[in-house]
């Protein structure tokens, strides 16, 4: 698998590229070409066997990494929000140890 086709399906993973199939006639054509003859922005998919384009794929390089930074800091935003509520819970968990704590000691005391 060449550079460029792990660089599309990267994007294509994270939403940045959109692949549609190729019609039944193209699909009949590619098949009947070998894989090194198949035109310009056209792709073997590795499991169906069919051929697919990516959508998009015009987008200018600056749009494409500003793209992926913005779902990067998204990611990063809910990462730290699930840990913000984690440390809450733990926090929560930590007090009413304590007042369970402190109650079993008042109690063995009278």
């Amino acid at each position: 698998m060449s550079w460029d086709r792990n660089y599309r399906s990267l994007l294509s993973d994270i939403g940045v590229y959109e692949h549609e199939y190729c019609s039944n006639p193209e699909q009949e054509e590619f098949i009947k070409m070998g894989k090194d003859e198949l035109p310009p922005g056209v792709y073997k998919e590795t499991g169906a066997g069919q051929y697919f384009r990516y959508l998009g794929a015009d987008q200018p390089e600056e749009k494409i990494q500003t793209f992926v930074l913005a779902q990067c800091a998204h990611t990063l935003r809910t990462i730290k929000n699930c840990a913000i509520f984690f440390i809450w819970l733990v926090m929560i968990f930590v007090v009413l140890v304590i007042i369970g704590l402190a109650f079993q000691i008042i109690s063995s005391l009278i």
